[in-house]
């Protein structure tokens, strides 16, 4: 069932990228540095089980379509995050239009399978992972420290 929610989702963002809005270009600072306002964006219709942690899929969002990475998957929605904002968005399955497989800027084309591409998404879900640890720990030293006072 989802994998038809999806489809029919990247049907929608193919047949939008057909008419006359020509090719998608990414807004906004809050993917920088990998993607930069005026970024040319070619992004391609997934499957529900193709779509993995450090992806990049756009999703509808009322009438606008956001671009954000993958931070984690669960079994009918999607945790994402744009890469320079602190907050992370849930995305319903059947929301998701499609993941992100190129990159233009300046007249240079980034693959999804290009090792720079590869790098920068390792290392966004890896420094995501660290804080969350981070903070786990933060908090685990905070209720350390309030048994230690009151004991």
């Amino acid at each position: 069932m989802e994998d038809k929610k999806i489809t029919r989702a990247a049907k929608e963002l193919r047949l939008q990228k057909s008419s006359l809005l020509g090719p998608v270009y990414f807004h906004g600072n809050s993917m920088l540095p990998f993607l930069a306002d005026g970024d040319e964006l070619i992004s391609v219709p997934v499957v529900w089980g193709e779509i993995k942690t450090g992806d990049i899929v756009t999703y509808r969002l009322e009438d606008k379509f956001p671009t954000c990475r993958v931070m984690r998957k669960l079994p009918d929605r999607l945790i994402l995050k744009a890469d320079a904002w602190p907050e992370l968005i849930e995305v319903e399955a059947g929301d998701v239009l499609g993941r992100v497989t190129e990159r233009r800027r300046g007249g240079k084309a980034l693959g999804a399978g290009d090792i720079t591409w590869i790098m920068s998404s390792g290392y966004v879900v890896w420094r995501f992972r660290i804080n969350k640890l981070r903070a786990r720990v933060r908090h685990f030293s905070r209720m350390v420290r309030g048994i230690i006072q009151k004991g």
